[in-house]
């Protein structure tokens, strides 16, 4: 795929960018639990609830992955007290995916962030900010290295597939190097820097960006079509 820094599946990502808009999450090799629906804490907005019930069913239904419980962030916290707004945490074999947010209504950073273009048009949104950080846990947190030293697990095979050909067609439009090709995307995938944050950004603006660039399209078509399942965008099932 791109080459650029930050090729690893393990450790912890954090997001940053917009003052106050730190994004990240915390993870661990899992597999895929059994859908119930998520556990939501007490405390959190309205539209934070509605958003993680919506994208943990999409989750769910489309790729068998969802967010088993969403955890609730406000002063004290270490993470809200820094101005973390969410992550996403995966522990052990049962696949808890376990998202925390913070308490504050999200929806005026995110449209903040689409204004200024840290993200795509369209993804200005509580939605596509958990897509963002639910493709971390559905893709990074279950890779490992083999014994080989190579990357495995979280079709890695079908998002490489995918990378390359989304960067040919970013070629073909004229964008040429790592640098076009990131700001392209958006504000956070450039920011970032590195495969993990670039797939999630292209993740996130399949589903939801109304505009997006064509080699979003195109990653997007052939990972589901090398995952062997339905690529209708989330937008579109809405």
């Amino acid at each position: 795929m791109i080459a650029i820094k930050g090729m690893s599946p393990s450790g912890d990502i954090e997001h940053h960018g917009v003052k106050g808009m730190h994004w990240g999450i915390r993870k661990d090799e899992q597999t895929v639990s059994r859908f119930s629906g998520p556990s939501i804490e007490p405390g959190l907005h309205e539209s934070t609830v509605a958003a993680a019930n919506h994208v943990s069913a999409l989750m769910h239904d489309r790729y068998g992955f969802e967010i088993t419980k969403v955890v609730a962030m406000g002063p004290g916290n270490p993470e809200y007290d820094r101005g973390t707004m969410g992550f996403v945490e995966n522990k052990g074999k049962k696949a808890e995916g376990v998202i925390n947010i913070t308490i504050d209504d999200t929806r005026p950073a995110m449209k903040k962030c689409e204004k200024v273009k840290w993200v795509g048009k369209g993804c200005g949104t509580p939605e596509a900010f958990l897509t963002h950080e639910t493709a971390h846990a559905m893709f990074h947190a279950t890779s490992y290295h083999d014994k080989n030293g190579n990357i495995a697990g979280g079709n890695i095979e079908a998002r490489l597939k995918a990378g390359r050909a989304a960067f040919e067609q970013a070629a073909k439009d004229g964008i040429r190097n790592d640098y076009q090709f990131m700001r392209k995307l958006s504000g956070y995938a450039l920011h970032g820097n590195n495969r993990e944050e670039v797939e999630a950004e292209l993740f996130s603006q399949y589903h939801w960006g109304t505009n997006p660039p064509k080699f979003v399209k195109v990653w997007g078509e052939t990972l589901h079509r090398e995952m062997g399942i339905d690529g209708t965008p989330f937008r579109k099932g809405v």
